[in-house]
């Protein structure tokens, strides 16, 4: 993500709003909510799935990595994740694990969801708590130039002229030192720092950006 060309012209890499680039990244199951995890499930669920078929359905991932497969529907409003913990089992009820924690809304949406996938019913949105808000999305895009133009030099002046008031590059020195466009610019620099460096997984969980 570097910036490159004039003052205005931002040609970073990464937008909120597309989709994501080839190849598809198989986050670990614990650290995204959405990822519906499938084991085997007590003999007594004899009327559980007891395959899962996925051709025809649209998988544009499909790996084994210690021990778990990873798999990735595509669907037009947002992607299905399976993790499925147990890949030697050859037949047998599915049943869908959900461990207990803070996570447990999301999880119960994104289960219900690919369910409905897998009936042939509309599966719908990802659940709502994972879906980034339109002021996360515009809040996450000036972080992201923020952070471009800062490792490029950029002063914190040039950040907030050309991200959030053109008029600060008219503030007299001893003005701009203490004005509130300054603090904004210096907060959104520390914010993409702490979001790059780990902060990025509470969006990953459904926290606020």
């Amino acid at each position: 993500m570097i910036i490159s060309g004039s003052i205005g012209a931002w040609p970073f890499a990464v937008d909120p709003d597309r989709p994501p680039p080839h190849p598809v990244n198989v986050w670990r199951p614990e650290l995204i909510p959405t990822t519906v995890i499938l084991t085997a499930a007590p003999s007594e669920f004899s009327c559980s799935r007891n395959t899962l078929c996925l051709h025809g359905q649209g998988i544009r991932f499909d790996q084994t990595t210690a021990g778990s497969r990873h798999i990735v529907l595509a669907e037009p409003e947002g992607d299905h994740r399976i993790c499925l913990v147990d890949v030697h089992r050859k037949e047998g009820a599915l049943a869908a694990l959900i461990p207990m924690g803070g996570d447990v809304p999301v999880r119960l949406e994104a289960t219900q969801r690919l369910q409905r996938r897998l009936c042939g019913r509309p599966a719908g949105p990802p659940p709502r708590a994972w879906r980034l808000t339109q002021q996360q999305r515009t809040r996450l895009t000036l972080m992201l130039k923020a952070l471009d133009a800062r490792r490029s030099g950029w002063s914190y002046r040039r950040i907030a002229v050309d991200l959030l008031d053109p008029e600060a590059a008219a503030l007299p020195a001893t003005i701009w030192t203490m004005s509130p466009v300054r603090a904004r610019a210096t907060r959104l620099v520390v914010r993409a720092f702490e979001t790059t460096n780990g902060g990025y997984l509470r969006l990953l969980r459904g926290a606020n950006a």
